[in-house]
């Protein structure tokens, strides 16, 4: 007579072991896909004030001109970008910059080599025309710098046909160096010829631009402050967000991403909240190097040319 009871509480607790383990699958998708507080007060130290007084040391030589030539475009999965994001498919651009100065130019990042593209955006677009502008205004520029060490800002020099003519133009900080891998082709040899910079927080590189610290997406991350003679501002964020919707709506990249990029969470989401304060208050222009949809509306607004100049 008790065998149906058994069977009864069996069945319940299937169910309620059923239930558990959804609730687990849950707050777990949750905590690696959609979590990513950004605190309410940074402890980023972003000093708009001392980088422009350092940027105008010598304001007769300020640079005339802002370049951004796209490589190619993957695409990625919003929710990965941004932490609770949607399904659908963001465009990521992979751009180089070019800093234009009266007698002189500096390069920014040097976006990849075709393999490397497809290597990391299988499906994407490469433009191997983009890729050739590059390659002669790497070899005319005074100095080439990254905003960090990952291959999608690196391979484009790393890879270059003229790479040992032009690792005497790189200037790479010392936690970059430290934090180069075999991949990049970078030998010890070759990292020899590398001009090495080491600095605490802020670094006038040339008249007008500014580095700056900001470990965390990697070791070697920073910022580049750029004024124009024109008085146009200018703040190349690299990779510390992928997205306006990361200011916008404060809100980092997913804890999963971050730990396949093994980032510092908590620097990242403390330069989230410093980048989110001075868009509300100083008329600076953020680049992302990520975002299409900014950088093609800062070509169409003329605040960026869309061709390199040898």
């Amino acid at each position: 007579m008790n065998a149906p009871v058994k069977k009864t509480w069996r069945g319940k607790k299937v169910l309620y072991a059923g239930l558990i383990l959804v609730v687990i699958l849950v707050v777990a998708g949750y905590i690696l896909l959609g979590y990513s507080p950004v605190p309410k007060t940074s402890t980023y130290p972003l000093d708009i004030d001392q980088i422009r007084r350092l940027a105008e040391a010598d304001r007769a030589r300020l640079p005339l001109r802002l370049n951004v030539l796209i490589e190619g475009e993957g695409a990625m999965p919003q929710f990965l970008m941004i932490a609770g994001g949607g399904l659908q498919p963001a465009r990521m651009p992979v751009p180089v910059f070019q800093i234009v100065y009266p007698e002189q130019t500096i390069i920014v990042d040097t976006g990849m080599d075709q393999a490397s593209f497809e290597q990391m955006f299988g499906g994407g677009s490469f433009s191997t025309q983009a890729y050739e502008q590059l390659q002669p205004a790497m070899r005319h520029s005074q100095s080439i710098l990254l905003t960090h060490e990952h291959l999608d800002h690196l391979a484009g020099l790393t890879h270059s046909p003229y790479l040992e003519e032009l690792l005497p133009k790189v200037i790479l900080t010392r936690e970059q160096f430290s934090a180069m891998t075999p991949d990049t082709g970078l030998t010890p040899s070759r990292m020899a010829r590398i001009s090495r910079l080491e600095y605490d927080l802020y670094q006038r590189i040339a008249p007008g631009m500014v580095l700056i610290k900001a470990a965390g997406h990697s070791p070697g991350s920073q910022m580049v402050y750029l004024r124009l003679q024109n008085g146009a501002e200018y703040l190349l964020v690299g990779d510390v967000v992928w997205s306006r919707d990361n200011l916008t709506r404060l809100r980092g990249r997913p804890w999963l991403m971050s730990l396949i990029l093994r980032e510092d969470r908590s620097a990242s989401q403390n330069q989230i909240r410093a980048l989110y304060n001075l868009s509300q208050s100083e008329p600076i222009h953020l680049l992302i190097s990520h975002d299409y949809g900014q950088i093609e509306s800062y070509f169409q607004q003329g605040l960026i040319g869309r061709e390199f100049e040898q």
